[in-house]
């Protein structure tokens, strides 16, 4: 592969014509590795494994991330290799400055998606992804039976079920709330060291625990505006219950 590598490199700087023909083979190289991850991803979402497919999307965007850096280095070699006294060594330093201009707009691009997908990671594998999965199969198979004993009459087993689901829910949130927060104590542990290590000033790390400490607060509003108000009411039902 390296010996390919240094062919295309060295066709790089011959004229546009071998150029071209060596860019194409770069380019063809990061549309393979895109096109890879994007079959393995569609497979596992037909076959429901959302983690997985957020996984190969994530470790794909990677590979292909490093296919274009290849094309980018590749091209950024021609460009100081390039003999620009000549006419056609000219013709070419234009050519390859446009291409290198390209490529790293596509880098930026696939950069913004890999964002994207490291978050969208973070959440299947922090197990956030799989307790909201289970808040929603819980909820409505509670909402399920409230029904049918409300329909039968039955409102004292009713509202007992109704407590029972909100103190599901609450503590599903809870176990929300301690992932989030050991994210965002993460964070702060991350920024801590970076302030040390660069010698920032201490304001700067105030402003990054204030920051996620917002952050947190967010969550906690979001998550109790979240609860419907038909389950708030019946805290009333259950004086050992609180939100």
């Amino acid at each position: 592969m390296a010996q390919v590598y240094n062919e295309m490199g060295t066709n790089l700087t011959l004229d546009v014509s071998s150029a071209q023909k060596s860019i194409r083979e770069l380019t063809a190289d990061v549309k393979n590795s895109n096109n890879e991850w994007k079959i393995q991803e569609s497979q596992l979402k037909a076959s429901g494994d959302a983690a997985e497919a957020s996984k190969a999307r994530y470790d794909g965007l990677r590979s292909t991330l490093d296919a274009q850096k290849t094309k980018i280095d590749s091209l950024k070699q021609a460009l100081e290799n390039n003999n620009t006294e000549t006419k056609k060594g000219q013709d070419l330093q234009v050519y390859l400055t446009n291409e290198l201009a390209k490529s790293e707009r596509q880098y930026a691009s696939y950069q913004g998606q890999l964002d994207k997908a490291t978050q969208s990671y973070k959440y299947q594998e922090s197990g956030l992804a799989e307790l909201n999965k289970e808040l929603k199969h819980g909820t409505d198979m509670t909402d399920a039976r409230v029904k049918a004993l409300e329909a039968e009459g039955k409102s004292e087993e009713a509202n007992k079920l109704k407590i029972q689901g909100l103190k599901d829910t609450q503590e599903n949130y809870t176990k929300q709330l301690k992932i989030q927060q050991d994210e965002l104590n993460l964070c702060l542990r991350r920024a801590t060291s970076r302030v040390i290590v660069t010698n920032a000033k201490h304001s700067e790390l105030n402003k990054w625990e204030q920051s996620l400490l917002r952050q947190l607060e967010i969550l906690r509003t979001s998550i109790k505006r979240t609860l419907s108000p038909k389950y708030l009411a019946l805290v009333k039902l259950d004086s050992n219950f609180t939100i």
